[in-house]
């Protein structure tokens, strides 16, 4: 993956620390996997609804790093391979260190987006959420351009929670131009491109 497509989708705060790392599609602490420093620092936006995985998770105690407004530190084998979705309130990754001591760090990838046959499901946001899901169709079977429900199919998602009573994606065409990544388990392969911008004349 080439530096500019990884600062699409991984993106520091103008003026904030930037010391956390990009590696292609993943975002990991200064110098990862060996030990981090003292006294570093990021802040990372990522675009709403996009689902990370974390792939390594080591730190000190009194060194957090912050995923949807919640901090989390230690060694806890329970993070690794946990996901995330990045919610629309709170879609700025923090990490900061004290000088205490250091661990080798973290390391977050992003996962697959979805993908059918036919289109690209991208979750929509709440403007375009629709009133009822009755008619609403699975992303698998939906038309382009039409709203789907998240059940699974097409690796869409049942937990994004973007609009309430369902978890509601618009199935495009075009791919867009935000490149999505999938890693599980040490292993990265080159997915599909992720469209949070498309406008509706891209639909069909």
């Amino acid at each position: 993956m080439r530096a500019e497509e990884s600062q699409e989708i991984w993106k520091n705060l103008p003026g904030a620390p930037n010391q956390c790392e990009i590696n292609g599609h993943c975002l990991q602490s200064p110098n990862f996997p060996q030990e981090y420093g003292p006294y570093e620092g990021c802040l990372v936006k990522l675009p709403p609804y996009s689902v990370i995985l974390v792939t390594a998770f080591s730190t000190e105690k009194r060194d957090m790093l912050v995923i949807n407004g919640n901090a989390y530190s230690g060694d806890d084998d329970s993070m690794i391979n946990r996901s995330f979705v990045i919610r629309p309130e709170t879609d700025v990754i923090s990490w900061v260190t004290d000088g205490s001591g250091s661990r080798s760090g973290w390391q977050l990838c992003l996962d697959t987006p979805p993908a059918c046959s036919d289109g690209f499901p991208v979750p929509v946001t709440g403007k375009d959420c629709p009133s009822s899901i009755e008619k609403l169709s699975s992303c698998e079977t939906a038309a382009l351009g039409a709203l789907c429900i998240g059940d699974g199919t097409c690796h869409t998602r049942v937990d994004i929670d973007n609009c309430g009573q369902a978890d509601i994606y618009r199935k495009r065409r075009s791919r867009g131009p935000q490149q999505c990544y999938h890693r599980r388990r040490g292993k990265a392969s080159h997915r599909r491109r992720f469209a949070s911008d498309d406008t509706e004349d891209s639909l069909l």
